[in-house]
């Protein structure tokens, strides 16, 4: 209980301020947010994660599906969508609005006695809703979880104890029951759990009819299997034998493939998601088996017969109460209807799996899918190739995205006319000229296309049935998979294709600047088309002239001077080494993006296995400016620390930050420019926990970092530092990095800095590693040892070495030998009393409290926290939470002992802090 710690919460926040103040200690209470724009910075411009946030609702047809494993639907006809690649549980109306029911979209399983759409979800992989509106969720974690209809999520206690939750059914007494690898479960509203079938083959999704049989879809046995109520199995459909035959003849005697799901309408037929066919198959009480969707040639087939649709990937099926049919098909990234009649029509899905944001969406509430190529035009609204959304997109100055080019399925259609109606096939590269016209490199259509700035959309080059050589039209040439392009100030075009590098005049001319066609790596030194390249992707061009070319297979850039003499810049072997040293003897692995800035720099996205970005610059001297092996930071974060998935295209605005296409993570970040003043760089020497100095540190603790030229200027926050309610990350451009990660300054000076570790999404080991930044420079890394949760430490009286832990009785008194701390009244604690005091670093909290802001009410700490003391004294916390931020209070008895000094040290997880002492006197 912490009655006794919030009853007096206010009084004794405001005697904690007042009392560490006259004492020294920092412990920061007023809080916010606000940053500066140096220091190579790492943020999402564009977000394609599939935890990327989603409008509270959304036209259906409008919204974003990628793998529907399961589906349900409730009395009210609302359909309710499972999607295991999402982590999320989605639901459309009858009237088709799409609205997140549970899953915030990250995977995970948190989120328990807190609102279902903020909680994470581990891949769900069933759904079921019950008379009542709860809707259950089988999710990947292995449990069930239940959405109250308050929007409340929780984990089923009668499931703590069973294996993995594949599938689930409710029947209409409220029953639970569970698809586990093997065994089908019966859990009852009054939580008993029982086996209802053992030692089944592993089938793939189950449902129950109006008697209480079960249905099974048996995926690997091609077959599906019915439980009577008495425990007898037999077969309803299938041989066994994989194939498609049998419709219009006994369902026995016919032949499935792969059988995903089952489900059985109101009068007893049963609907097989006929997955290997594509197919979904009906067999009526009878036992005949027929089609009722897929196997036709019609590739959308809305508005016709179902049977004369194509189902590409049909993993899931549902039937309302007017046997109208759903069927969840992860191929096309839709969920179709079939009605009683048997037409076919489309209720959910854009038909992208990650294609979110148009009209007026902004561009980090977006989706794409595999972006490749970036680049700005002199207005700086950045273009992006959305290479697996067939689309070109654009983010404005303002932030918000939308479609200039492609409709979104691959194809070649549209020359002569709107682009955003036009087809585009994985487009890889664009370019845009000063007149505004956009260059795309229709890689699937081996052609370039040219959107004028009116927004018609033509082919400029390839598209011809040979190779006609150097001198010819462009649009006469046979291209084959076009990737890089860019473009000079005289206009011309600039692109990679076949082991080569085409130009392209003003006048319409194809020429060969580099490469032989055949793959390889000679002729440096020599004349560029003579030279042999290997797959090259990315262009990039100086303002001297010089065009780059990343040649990826080679593991190599290299650079074509403007009398046409290729050379390597960068590159020698498959690998990452070379930071600080020359560019031509580092190491790269597969170059895929380039850009150069004003200054010079070149920029390489080395997309292989070490998923990096390197900068050379006009020195050709190479380094890692983003992306770390061992690091995950995210926004806000160091981007020498982050964790890039496969850089791809990378582009340099006017004010030198560096934008990168995270193919791999569907994102497009921002890389802010580092630029320092001059002066010493900053030289941390010590870096401690702020309340007991011993060297441990973890989240939601304080440090202290002791050293040299830390700080420009000396102050502690202040009102004006604070955005929004949250805990400044700077103060006066001095900034600490906890893995990459942003900590919390409360006070800076030359020598010394106060800070607040934040989230650390990962942590490698010892040691921890400790970064500060000033306008001055950057400093080395700094080692401290690192918990991962929990680095417990008590505050103390600043008096005999820091030996007494600072401890409050109920009446604000402070407990003390008398006479301890010149100019403060203390008295020794008295046995029985119950006593406050304060420390930092004791790990995560129920509720958690957002990283960086005030605790909206005191917070118990979700693990155990221990006073552990000597001499057979025992110290039992009544209470321990967090009441502010990185500020911990424990509350406990004091024991009935002999009068004397007592040390006890705290324990928060396996981790302990230093040995306190507090002075004990019965009068």
């Amino acid at each position: 209980m912490a009655t006794c710690q919030q009853a007096g919460f206010l009084r004794r926040w405001f005697m904690r301020e007042r009392l560490l103040r006259p004492l020294g200690l920092c412990i920061p209470l007023l809080m916010s947010a606000a940053g500066i724009a140096h220091s190579q910075i790492i943020t999402t411009v564009a977000d394609g994660d599939l935890g990327a946030v989603l409008p509270p609702t959304m036209p259906a047809l409008q919204a974003p599906l990628k793998n529907p494993a399961a589906l349900a639907v409730d009395s009210q006809g609302n359909l309710f969508i499972a999607d295991l690649d999402m982590n999320r549980v989605l639901r459309v109306s009858s009237g088709g609005v799409f609205t997140v029911v549970a899953g915030s979209g990250k995977r995970g399983s948190f989120g328990d006695g807190g609102p279902a759409t903020n909680a994470s979800l581990y891949g769900p992989t069933g759904v079921a809703v019950d008379a009542a509106g709860n809707i259950y969720i089988a999710d990947g974690s292995g449990q069930v979880r239940m959405v109250a209809p308050n929007g409340t999520i929780s984990t089923l206690a009668a499931t703590s104890a069973i294996g993995i939750a594949r599938k689930i059914w409710i029947d209409a007494a409220g029953n639970l029951f569970i698809l586990e690898y093997e065994d089908i479960l019966k859990v009852t509203p009054n939580g008993t759990v029982s086996t209802v079938v053992k030692g089944l083959s592993m089938p793939n999704g189950f449902a129950m009819d109006a008697s209480g049989n079960l249905y099974l879809a048996e995926g690997l046995q091609n077959r599906i299997r019915k439980v009577a109520l008495d425990g007898t199995i037999t077969t309803v459909a299938g041989t066994g034998q994989a194939g498609a035959s049998g419709d219009g003849g006994p369902a026995t005697a016919a032949r499935l493939t792969s059988p995903c799901d089952v489900t059985v309408d109101a009068g007893g037929s049963l609907y097989i998601a006929d997955n290997g066919n594509g197919r979904i198959r009906k067999v009526t009480p009878a036992g005949i088996i027929s089609t009722v969707a897929g196997g036709g040639a019609d590739s959308s087939g809305d508005g016709g017969v179902a049977t004369s649709a194509v189902l590409i990937n049909p993993v899931s099926v549902a039937v309302d109460v007017t046997r109208n049919l759903y069927i969840g098909d992860a191929g096309s990234h839709h969920i179709r209807k079939v009605t009683a009649a048997g037409i076919i029509g489309t209720v959910a899905g854009s038909g992208q799996a990650h294609y979110l944001g148009e009209g007026g969406v902004a561009a980090t509430n977006a989706q794409l899918d595999g972006p490749n190529g970036l680049v700005f035009d002199s207005a700086g609204n950045l273009y992006i190739a959305d290479t697996d959304n067939h689309r070109i997109r654009k983010i404005t100055l303002d932030g918000i995205i939308n479609t200039v080019a492609g409709i979104g399925f691959r194809g070649f259609a549209g020359d002569g006319g709107p682009a955003t109606v036009a087809s585009l096939s994985a487009p890889e590269g664009v370019a845009v000229d000063a007149p505004g016209n956009l260059y795309i490199t229709d890689g699937g259509n081996n052609r370039i296309r040219k959107v004028s700035a009116n927004g018609t959309i033509a082919t400029i080059a390839g598209g011809g049935n040979t190779d006609p050589g150097d001198g010819a039209q462009a649009t006469k040439a046979s291209l084959s998979s076009p990737a890089g392009v860019v473009l000079d100030p005289a206009g011309n075009i600039y692109f990679t294709e076949s082991n080569r590098v085409r130009k392209i005049t003003p006048d319409g001319i194809i020429h060969t600047v580099a490469g032989t066609r055949l793959s390889g790596s000679s002729g440096d030194g020599g004349p560029a088309a003579s030279a042999q390249l290997n797959k090259p992707f990315a262009l990039a061009l100086n303002t001297a002239g010089n065009l780059y070319i990343a040649d990826s297979n080679n593991s190599r850039v290299r650079m074509v001077t403007p009398s046409g003499i290729i050379s390597t810049v960068a590159g020698s072997t498959d690998g990452d080494s070379g930071d600080g040293g020359q560019a031509t003897s580092a190491q790269l692995q597969k170059p895929s993006g380039l850009a150069v800035d004003a200054s010079g720099n070149l920029y390489i996205a080395d997309s292989g296995w070490h998923h990096h970005v390197r900068r050379v610059t006009p020195a050709g001297i190479i380094s890692t400016v983003v992306g770390r092996n061992d690091l995950n930071a995210t926004d806000g974060g160091l981007a020498t620390s982050a964790s890039l998935s496969t850089p791809a295209g990378l582009a340099v605005d006017a004010a030198g930050n560096l934008y990168i296409a995270d193919s791999g993570a569907d994102r497009i970040y921002k890389v802010t420019r580092e630029t320092y003043t001059g002066g010493p760089q900053p030289r941390p020497a010590v870096v401690t926990n702020s309340a007991d100095y011993k060297a441990l540190i973890a989240p939601s603790t304080w440090i202290t970092i002791t050293g040299a030229d830390l700080a420009p200027s000396t102050r502690s926050w202040a009102d004006a530092d604070f955005v929004n309610g949250l805990l400044p990350v700077q103060l006066d451009g001095v900034r600490v990095f906890v893995e990459g990660m942003p900590a919390y300054v409360s006070y800076i000076s030359p020598t010394q800095i106060n800070a607040l570790v934040g989230a650390v999404s990962s942590w490698p080991g010892d040691p921890a590693l400790i970064e500060v930044l000033t306008p001055q420079g950057r400093s080395d890394p700094i080692t401290v040892t690192g918990d991962l949760r929990y680095a417990p430490g008590l505050f103390r009286l600043p008096a005999e070495g820091n030996k007494y832990v600072i401890a409050q009785a109920l009446d604000g008194t402070l407990i003390g030998r008398p006479g301890l701390v010149p100019g403060l009244a203390t008295r020794p604690a008295r046995p029985g009393e119950m006593l406050t005091i304060y420390g930092t670093g004791f790990g995560p909290t129920t509720p958690a409290v957002t990283p960086g802001t005030i605790p909206a009410a005191p917070a118990p700490v979700s693990g155990p926290v221990e006073l552990v003391a000597d001499y057979e004294v025992y110290l039992y916390p009544t209470w321990a939470g967090l009441i502010g931020p990185g500020l911990y209070q424990l509350n406990f008895k004091v024991p009935s002992v002999p009068d004397g000094d007592y040390r006890f040290q705290p324990r928060a997880g396996w981790s302990y802090g230093l040995y306190a002492w507090i002075t004990i006197q019965s009068k």
